[in-house]
């Protein structure tokens, strides 16, 4: 037996275990779906950004929050497509911003915490179908190369 004890104060919930993961549960989610792959990139790094402010996963930041500015963007991504990424990621609810840990100094950075409204968020009639084409495609994808093994091992057989 060992002498050290492992703590799992978990303080906030983006899934369970030690260390920076994304858990299925996060991306099986309806919220991290509907994000472009630009937005899924800039979530990851303001992710990894928000376990190093909280010390990953083991103290509080409410008091305080996270800033995450487009100088702190690991993504090779314009400004503009940071900004709405930035933007979609807090409307989707992985994040919200906290304009009471603002500083009132004219172009201050934006303050942010963690949320969990990331688990109710119901996709519009647009990203459902966006959606439901994405999942379509990859069936015809998976089919079609289903089809091509197949026909490959009859013509191996054949000869």
């Amino acid at each position: 037996m060992s002498q050290y004890k492992r703590s799992n104060s978990r303080v906030y919930d983006y899934g369970s275990g030690p260390g920076y993961y994304v858990y299925n549960e996060l991306r099986d989610s309806e919220a991290y779906r509907v994000l472009t792959p630009a937005q899924k990139l800039i979530f990851l790094d303001m992710y990894s950004c928000f376990m190093r402010a909280c010390n990953f996963n083991k103290s509080s930041i409410t008091s305080s929050g996270f800033q995450y500015p487009s100088a702190m963007c690991r993504e090779d991504v314009d400004e503009s497509t940071f900004t709405c990424a930035r933007t979609r990621i807090c409307k989707v609810g992985f994040f919200r911003r906290a304009p009471h840990l603002e500083s009132g100094r004219p172009a201050a950075p934006n303050c942010y915490l963690p949320s969990t409204n990331w688990r109710e968020y119901k996709p519009t009639e647009i990203e459902q179908r966006r959606l439901q084409r994405r999942v379509n495609r990859r069936k015809k994808r998976h089919s079609r190369a289903r089809e091509r093994r197949t026909k490959f091992l009859q013509d191996l057989s054949n000869e």
